[in-house]
């Protein structure tokens, strides 16, 4: 199974995940068949270009596709120890000339590219230094849950925009979401503990076995899970 990330920043993240707690959310591939609680051969590409690989057990598979993968000691040492490739002059150029090209945007542009951006640009829109730009993604038409729970479980948001997730019912009903914010640790403790409740029963005995989150989040994890 291939996992493709798009830079060396979402590699970085998706390897924190996997040093503190042992595995991660990923993509699944297109039409790739999941079958809970096996073994697969996971090859992680950055930008197209081949990372690492190792063994990985699904031992989750969220509704829009997403899969939870945990990995043994030595598969865990492999994938951490391995870096992303370094980007190409052609890709570090597009890149590079597209970030500029919104930084040098007055303001008013800045908001109409958080409003009706692509994915692109939407990733320009949280790198600005305004916090006030952040949360105007939300109401990007082009913004899916998919999208949006992978920017929360690869640490791209802040503390301010997860509050502001938590805000909207719309979002606050997506099982993919509700899990993704579950599991980070900028979600208010309040929030985490009342989605302990409806998140699938799998995702909360994977927290209360890790122990990685907040005491009082990880304690009603364990209550849930000995409930059942």
């Amino acid at each position: 199974m291939e996992v493709d990330l798009p830079d060396a920043e979402a590699w970085d993240a998706l390897r924190g995940q996997i040093e503190a707690r042992g595995g991660a959310m990923v993509t699944a591939p297109d039409g790739y068949d999941a079958r809970p609680f096996t073994t697969v051969e996971v090859e992680f590409r950055v930008g197209g270009r081949r990372v690492a690989s190792a063994p990985g057990q699904i031992v989750h598979i969220a509704p829009d596709g997403h899969l939870a993968l945990t990995f043994d000691e030595d598969a865990k040492a492999r994938l951490v120890r391995a870096s992303a490739p370094a980007a190409s002059s052609t890709d570090d150029e597009v890149g590079l000339a597209g970030w500029k090209k919104f930084e040098q945007m007055s303001k008013a542009e800045k908001i109409r590219v958080a409003r009706y951006g692509n994915q692109a640009e939407r990733g320009f829109v949280l790198r600005d230094k305004d916090p006030s730009l952040h949360q105007l993604v939300l109401n990007n038409p082009g913004l899916s849950a998919r999208e949006l729970s992978s920017l929360i479980r690869a640490g791209r948001v802040s503390g301010p925009f997860i509050r502001k997730i938590t805000e909207r019912a719309e979002w606050m009903g997506n099982s993919t979401i509700q899990e993704a914010l579950l599991l980070h640790p900028l979600t208010p403790a309040d929030i985490a503990i009342m989605l302990v409740g409806k998140v699938p029963l799998q995702v909360v005995k994977r927290l209360a076995k890790s122990g990685k989150g907040k005491a009082q989040v990880v304690a009603a994890a364990r209550r849930r899970a000995l409930r059942k």
